[in-house]
């Protein structure tokens, strides 16, 4: 079964074989429910099954339709019934150029090259009944069809989170005639299943490699220069999302930009948020769940300073609960017991503050622009930092853990084994911004008569120490040695382990560390060349 290609712009889903091959394995025993929130991937999962259907020639025929609850049964009833026609034909002439060829002309569809006999006379039955029933005449088709012809359907239903409980599409299902996967959003979706005791299937969600490949593949679509720091960036703060990644690279393709830097990156978010797809999508949405205007302004003041507070749960006091229904049909709230609990993305949260900014009077448009990118560059920035100091946790414990586990292992140099000294007990404390681990114990004397005690200091830096400040630690290692009458032929070690961009040591008395060479010592023994001189006694 082949999957899509990357030159088509599209990222192909592994899930999207495995519920392909599941189809065609178990025919009619297969059947669930995809669901999950708003821009999660559920459609271009239904088409990505569609087209692996498609290509297998042999399994069931695939009917991918998305529902709408603007149109009238009859009109609905129509766009099914052409779908369903089109989407035969494409799959029994092998021409899948056909599958997204659509016309409500039921009239000249019948006559059309590869419509298959019972289809048509299917058609022509639907085009003599009266307008209230019209649906659900159109929803057994699927299964009259398959009846006639002997042949498999797989029905791939989207959205439909718009169709009532009663509806005959879902009405149709229950009996297991044939394979079928609905998808829509995450709250209708669940009641759906749990009122007809359907199956959910989880939809499973990108991963940031897979995220970052979609990106190259959008970029490149594009005819862009793909960078690819920049994006693991956006997918650390935003996540792994594919709607975003897909806008924003559409974006700077429409306006001719670039995404070769971080800062371009959220200049294109910026400005995406302030009038483009994305902040269009948002505005529809926030319109749609709060349609009055007052009521809205409120509430979009109020859900801003609970973002900004880290709180979730509102007051419904303030957000009144004649708004409540429309906030968690358009997922910017859901319903937990009796009371709401907001859990807005990042990019939902961005959007608020920024459209209350815009708006303000005693802001200029330009200056909350400036503003939120200074704030999307700033979170960027923290990031960096946490991931930077990523080892940090490991080292520490690994230190700590230095009297029970000891060295490692394997540490070798070129010409023989390094012996260190076996720590006996360490005792830390903080000096600014380095932790200071006091090490004891014992090293083993080179004519091997016996152990002397000695004392090291291991200096785990969060920025660079100075020159002046790496003399200071290393007078006060001499004055504890010297306070415990330690032998003078074995000298005591300083370690300094800072951060992976610092400069060597400053000192020749000093072994200078960073942070992923020292974690990469305590792991595999493995030392930096830098570190071997002085020779370790």
């Amino acid at each position: 079964m082949s999957a899509s290609k990357p030159t088509d712009g599209i990222l192909p889903r592994q899930q999207a074989n495995l519920l392909s091959e599941l189809i065609i394995a178990e025919g009619s025993r297969f059947q669930g429910v995809v669901c999950a929130n708003r821009l999660q991937g559920k459609s271009d999962l239904l088409r990505q099954i569609r087209d692996r259907l498609f290509d297998a020639a042999e399994g069931p025929i695939p009917i991918l339709h998305s529902f709408n609850n603007h149109r009238t049964n009859a009109i609905d009833a129509r766009y099914f019934l052409a779908s369903f026609c089109n989407q035969v034909r494409a799959f029994l002439l092998r021409r899948e150029e056909l599958l997204d060829e659509q016309s409500l002309d039921l009239e000249h569809e019948i006559d059309r090259p590869g419509m298959p006999l019972s289809l048509s006379e299917l058609v022509q039955t639907f085009l003599a009944l009266p307008e209230d029933a019209m649906l659900e005449f159109a929803a057994s088709v699927p299964s009259q069809f398959a009846s006639k012809e002997k042949r498999p359907i797989c029905l791939l239903f989207d959205d439909t989170e718009t169709l009532n409980i009663n509806s005959p599409f879902l009405t149709a299902l229950k009996p297991a005639i044939h394979p079928w996967i609905l998808t829509g959003r995450l709250s209708a979706m669940k009641k759906v299943a749990a009122h007809c005791s359907w199956s959910i299937i989880p939809l499973e969600s990108f991963s940031a490699q897979e995220a970052l490949l979609l990106a190259e593949i959008r970029c490149r679509f594009h005819g862009l220069k793909y960078e690819p720091q920049p994006w693991k960036e956006w997918i650390a703060i935003a996540g792994a999302s594919l709607w975003p990644i897909q806008q924003l690279i559409s974006a700077a393709a429409v306006r001719g930009q670039t995404i070769d830097s971080t800062k371009q990156l959220g200049n294109i978010y910026i400005t995406e948020l302030s009038g483009g797809t994305l902040g269009n999508f948002f505005a529809d949405r926030w319109q749609r769940a709060v349609p009055d205007r007052r009521q809205r302004l409120k509430a979009s003041h109020y859900m801003a300073n609970l973002s900004s507070r880290g709180d979730v749960a509102p007051d419904s006091t303030i957000v009144g609960e004649s708004i409540w229904d429309g906030l968690i049909a358009e997922e910017w709230a859901t319903e937990a017991a009796v009371r709401l609990q907001f859990d807005l993305s990042l990019l939902e949260r961005d959007w608020l503050l920024f459209s209350l900014a815009s708006d303000s009077t005693s802001v200029s448009k330009e200056r909350a622009r400036a503003r939120a990118l200074q704030a999307f560059l700033y979170r960027v920035l923290l990031w960096q930092r946490r991931l930077d100091q990523q080892p940090l946790a490991m080292i520490r414990e690994r230190i700590s853990e230095l009297v029970f586990q000891g060295w490692p292992k394997s540490t070798e140099t070129i010409d023989s084994k390094i012996h260190f000294p076996r720590i006996s007990s360490i005792a830390m404390e903080s000096a600014g911004n380095a932790d200071l681990f006091w090490c004891y114990g014992f090293k083993t004397q080179e004519s091997g008569d016996g152990e002397i005690p000695i004392v090291m200091l291991i200096a785990l830096c969060l920025e660079t120490p100075s020159a002046e400040i790496v003399r200071i630690w290393h007078r006060q290692l001499l004055q504890e040695s010297h306070s415990l009458a330690l032998d003078s032929s074995c000298p005591s070690e300083l370690w300094t382990i800072v951060p992976n961009s610092s400069l060597p040591a400053s000192e020749s008395f000093e072994r200078r560390f960073s942070w992923d060479e020292f974690a990469l010592f305590l792991e595999s023994g493995k030392l930096p060349k830098q570190v071997l001189f002085p020779p370790f006694n």
